[in-house]
Formats: C-alpha cells, sequence, structure tokens
C-alpha cells in the first residue's frame, strides 16, 4: 500500500466511526448544516487526495467504503437533525421519504460505479 492508501484507510476508519457515534453527534452537537458541511468537507479532501497520485485496487476499496459510509451518513443525519422526521409522517410522505433517501445513496453508489 502507498501512503495515498494509507490515507484513504484512515479517511474510511473516521468515517465509521462519525458513522458509530452519529446518533449522539445528532442529538448533541451537530444539526442539518453541520452534517452537510461535515460530509462535503471529507468527500472534498478525499477527492483532492485522489488526484496526487493514482489508487491501487486496496485504495480505490476504501475509496468506494468512504463515499458509502459518507451518503449513508448523510442520509441519517438528515433524518435525525430534521424537526420532523420525514418517515413519521402522513403515508405519502412516508413513501416520498424512502425515495428521497434512497435516491442520495443511489447517486453516491453510482458514481462510485461510474468513475
Amino acid at each position: 500500500m502507498n501512503w495515498i492508501d494509507i490515507l484513504w484507510a484512515i479517511l474510511t476508519f473516521v468515517s465509521v466511526i462519525l458513522f458509530i457515534c452519529g446518533s449522539w453527534v445528532a442529538r448533541y452537537k451537530i444539526r442539518l448544516l453541520n452534517y452537510i458541511m461535515l460530509a462535503l468537507i471529507v468527500i472534498y479532501c478525499a477527492e483532492m487526495m485522489q488526484t496526487i497520485t493514482h489508487l491501487t485496487m486496496t485504495g480505490y476499496l476504501f475509496r468506494m467504503l468512504t463515499w458509502t459510509v459518507q451518503a449513508s451518513f448523510m442520509a441519517i443525519s438528515i433524518y435525525r437533525a430534521w424537526p420532523e422526521p420525514w418517515l413519521t409522517r402522513t403515508p405519502r410522505v412516508l413513501a416520498a421519504g424512502k425515495i428521497a433517501i434512497s435516491l442520495m445513496l443511489m447517486s453516491c453508489l453510482s458514481m462510485l460505479v461510474l468513475k
């Protein structure tokens, strides 16, 4: 593994820790805007690091894991930080919330596959 793969491994580890602590963070520290800014900063830093050298297969795996964890983190964080969560409303809004979360996750995963 080269140094960029090690950085991706660290970034993946930090993303997983944030994902695990997400409910605590949502309850006590960070609200909706901060979640989005945090995820965008992590993804931006990850993309800047990727352009320095080419990734090996291990680095690409860590990159995919980081994107997947960040997409899940953003979706769950938006759900937790919203004043009235989408999934506690009427059945029509319930379906719309599921579709919105699914589209967010699928857009991030499709970027992984297409790159």
